[in-house]
């Protein structure tokens, strides 16, 4: 297997040194596929249009079509990492040529969800080319210290015995695991909400969190609402269509761009 690791990008980062803080840093940036195809945009129109006239009271939990993607990773970056995370994605048009023969296609059906519908999703189902490819580019930007959030997982047999990031190089990771990526594309996700109480019961809880939280080093998260089966039921077994892919961007999880989408700070091209 070939080994793309340009000795010119940012050395990886020695991982069993990092602290638990930079560890589980909230991801900013993240590796995605577009969801731009006309006939799929038609058919997640139609979905979003169905849940908002059918169950305005759910509407809130809807992602607008326009924003639909499939993440591939996502990361923390401080600004000083940008430019040698978008070379380092930029770098692996050797990988493409590797597993890449003919246009990969993502193709979307039928509705799954994660932490018991607080996520709804549709099915993603990828080639094996470039199945393979996500994983190579998953590993290798984990090797480098840019990926956290589901690539940093509890230690486990190490993962690293196929060469991707050969043995004896600068690029050696000794432990960890990469998890297994699980294509999808997100069409509702639940929002925290607060219940509404009197003011004097206001005060008294917040005096209470405020107690709790000076004995605690982790912050109480408000209840989250799960979706309710009926509301998609409809579509558990729809066919939404296909996306040809031909680029994997790196995206700005807080910033858009002018048409809306999010920002976009470098890519691979796949011209096949």
């Amino acid at each position: 297997m070939r080994t793309i690791l340009p000795s010119t990008l940012k050395q990886p980062k020695n991982l069993g040194s990092l602290s638990k803080t930079e560890r589980q840093q909230r991801p900013n940036y993240f590796l995605a596929v577009r969801l731009s195809n006309p006939s799929l945009q038609t058919q997640l129109q139609h979905f979003y249009k169905s849940v908002s006239e059918t169950f305005p009271r759910h509407s809130r939990y809807l992602i607008n079509p326009t924003l639909s993607h499939v993440t591939l990773g996502t990361m923390f970056l401080e600004k000083h990492d940008i430019p040698g995370a978008v070379d380092l994605l930029e770098s692996f048009a050797d990988l493409v040529n590797e597993y890449i023969q003919e246009p990969p296609k993502l193709t979307l059906k039928g509705i799954g969800n994660f932490g018991g519908n607080r996520v709804v999703f549709a099915n993603v189902d990828a080639s094996h080319g470039f199945q393979s490819l996500v994983r190579d580019i998953r590993v290798i930007f984990w090797s480098h210290g840019y990926s956290n959030t589901p690539l940093l997982a509890p230690r486990r047999v190490p993962y690293f015995g196929n060469d991707i990031v050969p043995h004896g190089s600068a690029f050696q990771v000794t432990s960890g695991h990469v998890m297994d990526w699980k294509p999808h594309a997100t069409l509702m996700k639940e929002r925290s909400l607060a219940m509404p109480v009197s003011v004097k019961k206001a005060r008294e809880q917040i005096k209470s969190s405020l107690a709790k939280l000076e004995n605690s080093e982790t912050p109480r998260k408000k209840p989250a609402t799960k979706i309710p089966g009926f509301v998609f039921e409809n579509f558990m077994n729809h066919s939404f269509g296909s996306q040809i892919v031909s680029r994997i961007e790196l995206l700005s999880m807080t910033v858009k761009d002018k048409d809306g989408y999010y920002a976009r700070l470098g890519g691979l091209d796949i011209d096949k």
